[in-house]
Formats: C-alpha cells, structure tokens, sequence
C-alpha cells in the first residue's frame, strides 16, 4: 500500500530535497558554475532547476511516487511534452526517478549510441520502433510534430536515472561527508533552505559554502589534492613557523642530529 497523501509529498519532497543536494555538491567541487531552483516562465516549464556545468546546460525534474512503478511512455509523456522548449534550445533533460522508466531510458540509450538517424533506425528494436513513434507524439514546435531527425536528436538530450530512495540517501550522505565535517541531514535542510530563501536567482558554488559554513557544527573537509585543502595546509605550516620564531631559545635551536642526544639528557 502507497503512503497516504500527506506521507507521500513528504517523501516525494525529501527525495527532491536529496537529489538537489547531489547536484549542488557538483558545484562545491567545482565541477558546475550555477544552479537556479525553479525558474520563472518558460524557463522553468516542467523542470525543477536548471544546473549549468561544463558539458552543458541541464534541466532536471525529479519524481517519487512509489504507487506508479516504473514510469510508462504514457506517464512520462507528461514530462517529455512540458520539455519541449529546453530540448529546442539545445539543453539537456534529466528525469530522476524512483521507480525508474526503462522504456524511455533504453530508447534514450539507443539514441545516445546513434551518429545518424539511419544508425538509430537500425540498432532500434522492432518493438521499440512503435515506442519511438510514441514518443514523437509529445513534441511539436510551433504547433506543427517535429520529424524523425529532431524528435531523434531531442531523444538524445533526455537522461533518465534511477534512484531508489534509500540508495539516493545513502549516495548524498556519502558525498557530503567527502565535502565537510558535520551531520549530513543538518547541511541538506541548509541546502534546501538556502535555495529556497534564493527561489528563482542563479546561485554559485562559492555562495552556497559560504552559507553552509555558517551552519554551527559544519566546517569543511580537507582533502588530499584539493587547492584549498594545499591553501589551509600552507597556512598551517605558516602559523607553525611564526610560534617557533616566536618561542625560539636565548641559546638558539639544537641541530637536528643532536636532537635525540639532547632529549635523552633532559628526561634522565
């Protein structure tokens, strides 16, 4: 039995809750420039945000509803037609969800493997061609069906991933304690909290930190390889240096062969 209608959107909305986190951890490691939580207008049609990274633009919508399955090319079709203009204007769709839609994401798949639609009309199935057409059906540009060749590239663009909602939990928390020091559920509320106090405005990896370092308790990880890690460690040796200096004696520092000869006499 599904949860009843109030447990379900609270589920529904951690899923989406965790699934942002993941995504805004690729900003703190530097690996997207920008997120922006439900953009107004057209700009936000069918997604929930929009995340700038180096391989593109992305326009993700995220869905737990555990009462459905695995999403039907019906069901998805819903989602597939409010995307339509993102997909015309060259960014890329990504569908989280729960319970998965392996149809769409075979068909994607396929597509993806294609250089040419002659090649994806020869690796498709027979039972994936009449998919095909179906999927078609959702997307038209100024009221007129687009053909084959675009409706095969918009396939192209559309990424569906499949997440349990634990396995997302446990794939956040693992992410987020590679990044800081504190409880992980505190700094997703943060997360959370923050882009929605900055709805609808372009937020930086930069910003969001800054505001997760506030948070009692969270403070971040120094990690091997990371300039920042290489920053606080040189700032540490530098701090190290000047208490030396400072606390330096009368008669000098003992040379270092002698340091061991030197400690024997004073502890016997």
């Amino acid at each position: 039995m599904g949860l009843a209608g109030g447990a379900a959107d609270k589920a529904g909305n951690r899923y989406e809750d965790w699934w942002t986190a993941l995504r805004v951890a690729e900003l703190l490691r530097g690996r997207a420039s920008r997120i922006r939580l439900e953009p107004p207008g057209p700009a936000g049609a069918g997604i929930e945000f929009e995340l700038e990274a180096a391989d593109g633009t992305w326009c993700e919508q995220v869905k737990d509803v555990p009462s459905k399955g695995p999403w039907t090319l019906d069901a998805a079709g819903k989602i597939l037609k409010a995307v339509t203009g993102h997909l015309a204007g060259g960014k890329k769709v990504r569908l989280v969800l729960s319970t998965g839609a392996p149809e769409l994401h075979d068909l994607a798949q396929r597509a993806r493997a294609a250089e040419t639609l002659a090649e994806f009309d020869g690796i498709i199935t027979k039972a994936q061609l009449p998919q095909f057409i179906q999927v078609l059906g959702n997307w038209s540009v100024n009221g007129a069906p687009v053909d084959r060749e675009v409706g095969w590239r918009y396939l192209q663009a559309v990424h569906v991933e499949h997440y349990s909602p634990e396995a997302l939990r446990r794939l956040v928390v693992s992410e987020y304690e590679l990044l800081f020091v504190g409880d992980p559920e505190v700094i997703v509320r943060q997360v959370r909290g923050y882009l929605d106090e900055h709805l609808h405005q372009r937020l930086t990896g930069s910003q969001i930190r800054s505001h997760l370092l506030t948070v009692p308790g969270v403070r971040p990880r120094l990690l091997a390889g990371d300039t920042g890690t290489l920053t606080a460690l040189a700032g540490t040796v530098e701090r190290f240096v000047r208490r030396v200096r400072r606390d330096k004696p009368v008669f000098g520092m003992a040379a270092r062969p002698h340091v061991e000869q030197l400690y024997q006499r004073l502890v016997s």
